[in-house]
């Protein structure tokens, strides 16, 4: 795999929880956010 792969960036998610909205600013691998986005959670655009 490439470094640049491997490489972190920075992601804004969100999601409902209880009524409420939820925001994460995280710096995440491409592993990482994929884990993410499989608990719920999307990318806000």
């Amino acid at each position: 795999m490439r470094k640049a792969k491997r490489k972190p960036g920075y992601y804004l998610l969100f999601r409902k929880e209880e009524g409420q909205s939820v925001w994460l600013y995280e710096r995440l691998q491409r592993h990482e956010l994929n884990s993410r986005l499989r608990n719920g959670w999307k990318i806000a655009r």
